[in-house]
């Protein structure tokens, strides 16, 4: 700590993983955000971007609000490799090599996999390579909500396409990973998952349910990994964006191979997403598209 009387201090490996990571997974935050010459920002259960603060106690035992200092460029290579090393368990050499693949561009997100199970993303976008980061611990799937017994036979009516509208943070996935367990529970199901940015870590299917977890790595893409899920002998496929065409038309074509599609879409209303799609053809192909819904 820098300054007592002005609660700033430098943020520390330490301190994401005593505090930051438990954050985001149990109080709403969704991300937590290192560039460099800025101080680090979280992303909140709303959606918007707010300066990281954490509420501790000093020497003394009293509480207080502190606030972190900008971030420097030696303080952000050695916070990735003591990272790599201490928090997702890369030897040396190993922590170093990766290392260098973000810093080159090389590599730009990748899945962690910790020893309890939790999985942390990482993400180092081109535009941001070798300044900046983005870390997102991503909570164990815990369902808790009810939903009614005719919406979970829905998943019965094979082939189908299933929507989920909502803004940021509205529990749209929450939402559809829940139906896709009811539905596990009542009959076994193959099932792929094709996700940008993984919401849950899905650790529900035992034994006689298979699961084909397809989550975005620096090798493929969003709509690679869908083609792939495509020709995949699965039943269901859950998809974390279908807001693009390709990938709209894509998951149509999975729903006509026999394939229950859930999709999930930006909006307040399933009008308003369908529209919103349509808007993106041309005139000529939209009543092809609307036909293929109705079917």
């Amino acid at each position: 700590m820098d300054n007592k009387n002005d609660n700033v201090m430098e943020f520390s490996y330490e301190l994401y993983k005593e505090s930051v990571e438990p954050l985001i997974r149990y109080k709403g935050l969704r991300s937590l955000h290192l560039i460099i010459g800025h101080p680090p920002f979280v992303r909140n259960s709303n959606g918007g971007f707010e300066p990281l603060s954490l509420e501790m106690e000093d020497d003394a035992g009293h509480t207080h609000n502190f606030r972190f200092q900008k971030i420097t460029g030696h303080w952000f290579h050695n916070f990735l490799n003591l990272m790599f090393m201490e928090y997702f368990g890369l030897e040396k050499e190993d922590a170093e090599d990766t290392l260098k693949l973000y810093l080159t561009g090389e590599r730009t997100q990748q899945i962690f996999r910790l020893d309890s199970g939790t999985l942390i993303y990482l993400r180092m976008d081109a535009g941001f390579t070798g300044s900046g980061m983005v870390l997102t611990a991503v909570p164990v799937f815990e369902p808790k909500l009810s939903l009614p017994s005719k919406i979970v036979s829905l998943g019965e009516l094979l082939p189908g396409l299933v929507l989920f509208t909502g803004c940021y943070g509205s529990d749209r996935a929450y939402t559809m990973y829940s139906l896709l367990l009811a539905i596990l529970r009542e009959s076994p199901k193959k099932v792929s998952i094709v996700e940008q940015v993984p919401s849950y870590n899905i650790d529900f299917v035992k034994d006689s349910l298979v699961m084909r977890r397809i989550a975005f790595d620096p090798k493929t893409t969003y709509f690679s990994e869908l083609l792939r899920a495509l020709t995949t002998d699965v039943d269901i496929i859950c998809l974390d964006d279908i807001s693009d065409p390709k990938a709209f038309e894509a998951a149509l074509k999975a729903c006509a191979s026999g394939k229950t599609v859930f999709g999930m879409l930006g909006a307040s209303s399933i009008q308003e997403a369908l529209d919103s799609i349509l808007l993106q053809y041309e005139p000529s192909k939209r009543e092809m598209i609307r036909y293929q819904l109705s079917v």
